[in-house]
């Protein structure tokens, strides 16, 4: 996972990272969650993967992670707020999960089916250029 921290307000030392592609780049290379602390907290998640799809979702504002930076060394490190937010967000689409589980079943229904007709239309526009 690369994650760029440079707009993600502040974080503690525990969740700074110190080197990597440019200063504000967090890289972790396969990520595991050993812990889980703090209180967890509901917030509205967007995703770029699922456009116009907000969904709320619980995550624990403070994790340990543990990962290979990379020199191929494994680190574990804290991290709390908003960037332990991001990196469970990241770590769940490297276990093949989207926002679409976290959903309601109405949610889902209706973004899949927005999403279908969106994707019928794009097929309709490409055959019509042929």
């Amino acid at each position: 996972i690369v994650i760029d921290t440079g707009h993600v307000g502040q974080h503690t030392p525990e969740s700074s990272y110190d080197g990597g592609y440019a200063a504000n780049a967090l890289v972790l290379i396969n990520p595991i969650i050993l812990e889980t602390s703090g209180q967890p907290l509901e917030a509205e998640e967007g995703c770029l993967s699922l456009p116009k799809l907000g969904v709320k979702v619980s995550r624990s504002d403070d994790i340990l992670v543990r990962y290979q930076n990379n020199n191929g060394d494994f680190i574990e490190q804290r991290f709390v707020g908003f960037v332990a937010t991001i990196v469970q967000h990241e770590i769940d689409h490297l276990n093949g999960i989207t926002l679409l589980k976290y959903a309601s079943r109405l949610k889902r229904k209706l973004f899949l089916n927005k999403m279908s007709k969106l994707n019928r239309k794009i097929k309709e526009s490409q055959n019509g250029k042929r």
